[in-house]
């Protein structure tokens, strides 16, 4: 991870925490072919949670997002040693991960303030 995304990483984790029991959604782009999202080349999912736990996990060095859905417990995972950018809105931020030169990954994690329970 670059050093100057730890600020900002912090930052997102803090406000995270604060919105602890809310709901988020998750949607993950994994693409072949990096710096472009092209839907030739590009696969989505999508995953809405009840935000439990937000936090990192040194074995791995990875930002945790851990919460429920539908009675299941529901996890996404971003690998930090490999986070290349951190570009945080008021209610959304997206992370790219650079697996080298074959494919990246972008998390985009959003705010859902009004989903009924």
């Amino acid at each position: 991870m670059k050093n100057e995304l730890l600020d900002d990483l912090n930052n997102l984790i803090e406000h995270l925490e604060s919105k602890r029991g809310s709901y988020i959604e998750v949607v993950s782009h994994m693409t072949r072919t990096p710096g472009s999202l092209d839907r030739h080349s590009t696969t989505r999912s999508c995953l809405v949670m009840q935000l439990e736990t937000v936090g990192i996990a040194f074995s791995g060095a990875k930002f945790l997002l851990i919460g429920e859905a539908l009675g299941c417990h529901v996890a996404h995972e971003v690998f930090l040693d490999l986070l290349q950018e951190l570009n945080a809105a008021e209610n959304s931020t997206v992370l790219v991960e650079r697996f080298g030169k074959l494919a990246e990954r972008h998390t985009s994690i959003r705010l859902l303030d009004d989903v009924a329970a």
